[in-house]
């Protein structure tokens, strides 16, 4: 098996980066006072621990061609938004209205993406890419109301009502589409 050099790196700097940060996250929950110093550490270590995830997600499609676009806007919104998060733990800068807006609609974008990668699968049935279609479009549509919500743009209860339609969509696709892939997986011709 082929490796890429990139993605081992980046595999084995996560290994270095969970097992060094939970450790000292550990240690400060065991060592005497807990301060303010100490909560930055540990919202750095769950930030950047979070972010990390979604990032991988979305780089696990990069050599899939159809999919590539995405995945490098899942990577990039990741990467900024934990950037510009760790600027805000660490009050290298403050962030404004327009900061926090950013982070938040970098963060659903990373989110939202890096989900979609996760579910997505190939050579699979047809009612488990039905599935999977309506999935996608119901984790799309979610990503857009909450960026209409988190920018202020004006709602009102039916908008609302629409967006827990399709997050209960999304959610039950999110569960259903994998099963349908494994129940109803295409059999394999024997040779």
């Amino acid at each position: 098996m082929e490796t890429n050099p990139t993605r081992e790196l980046a595999l084995w700097a996560m290994v270095a980066f969970f097992t060094s940060g939970g450790l000292l996250s550990a240690l400060f929950f065991l060592l005497g006072s807990f301060g303010e110093f100490q909560g930055r550490v540990l919202a750095t270590v769950f930030s950047l621990g979070f972010f990390s995830l979604l990032i991988l997600l979305s780089a696990s499609k990069f050599d899939h061609e159809d999919l590539a676009f995405f995945a490098r806007i899942g990577v990039l919104s990741g990467v900024l938004a934990a950037a510009m998060l760790q600027l805000l733990i660490w009050r290298v800068l403050e962030p404004g209205e327009f900061g926090f807006k950013a982070i938040g609609v970098l963060t659903v974008l990373a989110f939202g993406v890096a989900h979609a990668m996760a579910l997505w699968r190939s050579g699979i049935s047809e009612i488990a890419s039905l599935s999977l279609r309506l999935t996608l479009f119901s984790i799309s549509v979610v990503c857009i109301m909450l960026i209409i919500t988190i920018l202020g743009l004006k709602t009102n209860e039916f908008f609302f009502r629409g967006l827990g339609f399709f997050a209960v969509l999304d959610v039950a696709g999110t569960i259903i589409t994998p099963l349908l892939a494994i129940l109803t997986k295409p059999a394999t011709e024997s040779a």
